[in-house]
């Protein structure tokens, strides 16, 4: 029996520019960190939501085209900054569906801290 040593993808790309995301696509690159900070809107209403609605997790298949975004949370939209939270959200799911050339985000998670993470269909 004959081993073979493949090596193994250790790149990461961290950045503050978002087009950097492409970078994934790079040979070696297996991680890529956009740092980004939320502006204040999106902070306050992630404070908000989480004290009024506590943890919360949605898990559902996204098509950026035809979701319609705005039922997304709805025990959290009469808050101030849901819709900018959502337009977060929904800016990030269809990053996601073109930067993998996917026609739907599935199923991504919503993490009102962060947006939207992984998935795949």
């Amino acid at each position: 029996m004959t081993a073979i040593c493949i090596p193994s993808a250790t790149k990461t790309v961290i950045s503050n520019n978002f087009a950097d995301l492409s970078r994934i696509y790079e040979d070696g690159v297996n991680l890529c960190l956009i740092e980004r900070p939320f502006p204040a809107a999106i902070e306050q209403f992630v404070y908000r939501a989480l004290q009024n609605a506590g943890r919360v997790e949605i898990s559902q298949p996204v098509d950026p085209l035809h979701f319609d975004f705005n039922r997304l949370w709805p025990k959290a939209a009469q808050l101030p900054g849901y819709q900018d939270w959502l337009a977060n959200v929904e800016m990030l799911a269809t990053a996601f569906c073109e930067l993998f050339g996917r026609r739907a985000a599935a199923p991504p998670i919503v993490d009102p801290r962060y947006g939207v993470s992984g998935g795949n269909s």
